[in-house]
């Protein structure tokens, strides 16, 4: 009897910390993730916000113009693994985001123009179809966009950050301070200018 309700004990507890909250907001068309949160982005015909996790308290979700900006409320930080999973549908992607350690993934991306910037420890990773892109990767943040097809695209890598890219078209390129870029897609090379150890490959 006391192994049972000790058990069931553990269980009322384990699910009264994880919560489930929909935020109010719309009307955006950027996503910004910072401060090590935990994004994803799916396209979809309605606005859709849902945070999940033991922290979704400590998630705010607010709109900076036309950008939906994610991050923990002022005053808290992370400890131990992150406790709160960011979900987020939206019709139409025009800029994406990462900073500060987040993780932001985002599919189905099919649009025109969309502009891409991951920085500081983050990863930032897009898949879809698009006309151009502007990426910028920098302070060892990773990029992974080589599942996002497009046909132009610009890419600007420094500090040690990653890029990967896919470009039909015309690529221009400028890597320095041992930032590195993988070409996907056979583009042709537009403006190039690598400096200071930055790299450039082109891949299947």
């Amino acid at each position: 009897m006391r192994i049972a309700l000790a058990a069931s004990v553990i269980v009322l507890a384990a699910t009264g910390v994880a919560q489930a909250e929909t935020r109010s907001v719309s009307d955006f068309t950027r996503v910004e993730a910072n401060a090590g949160t935990d994004v994803q982005v799916t396209i979809g015909s309605a606005f859709h916000v849902e945070v999940t996790g033991r922290d979704a308290a400590r998630i705010q979700t607010r709109l900076d113009g036309d950008t939906l900006v994610v991050e923990p409320v002022r005053g808290w930080s992370w400890r131990g693994p992150r406790q709160a999973n960011i979900r987020i549908t939206m019709p139409r992607v025009d800029g994406l985001s990462a900073a500060s350690g987040a993780d932001l993934v985002a599919t189905g991306i099919n649009g025109g123009a969309i502009e891409l910037e991951s920085s500081s420890g983050a990863d930032l990773r897009v898949s879809g179809t698009c006309s151009s892109f502007n990426a910028d990767a920098s302070s060892g943040a990773d990029l992974d966009a080589q599942n996002l097809r497009c046909e132009n695209g610009r890419v600007d890598v420094s500090s040690g950050a990653d890029a990967r890219v896919n470009a039909t078209g015309r690529l221009d390129v400028d890597a320095s301070s041992g930032g590195g870029v993988v070409a996907y897609g056979n583009p042709g090379i537009g403006n190039i200018d690598l400096s200071s150890g930055g790299s450039l490959r082109r891949a299947g």
